[in-house]
């Protein structure tokens, strides 16, 4: 099994709030990780930039990627609403068909999108999905009954947010 050299995917969010996912990973697991893949810091310190991450490079292409053997390309930012940006499809489309599995953590579901789907089987490359759901939810992805102790309008509330 080949190690794991990951491109963390970043484009236009590389800031603390957004990209936590890519400063855990920049700070928990520096070896694994071989770029940062944002157009608008390129070229630019990532430790500079976020505190961490110091030899890493910030790049801004899937094949500057590609020249650094990366194998995955990591989502690494928690937008609002869990959706994948638009301006990514190309990202990954380009990171499939470059030989790169595809991980992700936001609330959309990749391998539910014929064309990732398509592409990932045709190049022989996986959709994996790092975000568990939570215990609160269900095999049917609803949230379930509330118990009688959650009852109350407050806890049937948090129950219908944390879906």
């Amino acid at each position: 099994m080949n190690p794991r050299r990951i491109c963390i995917l970043t484009d236009g969010h590389l800031d603390t709030f957004t990209a936590k996912t890519a400063l855990g990973l920049l700070r928990y697991c520096p070896d694994e990780v071989v770029a940062v893949l944002d157009r608008q810091h390129v070229g630019e310190s990532l430790f500079d930039l976020v505190g961490t991450g110091k030899d890493i490079p910030i790049i801004g292409s899937i094949d500057a990627a590609k020249q650094l053997s990366a194998n995955q390309l990591l989502m690494g930012v928690a937008l609002p609403g869990g959706q994948l940006p638009v301006a990514w499809r190309e990202f990954l489309e380009e990171g499939l068909q470059s030989g790169m599995d595809i991980v992700s953590g936001m609330h959309a579901r990749l391998n539910h999108d014929e064309r990732f789907a398509q592409l990932a089987k045709e190049n022989g490359r996986t959709l994996r999905r790092a975000r568990l759901e939570s215990a609160a939810t269900s095999a049917a992805g609803k949230p379930p009954s509330p118990r009688p102790s959650e009852s109350s309008p407050s806890a049937a509330t948090a129950t219908s947010a944390s879906a």
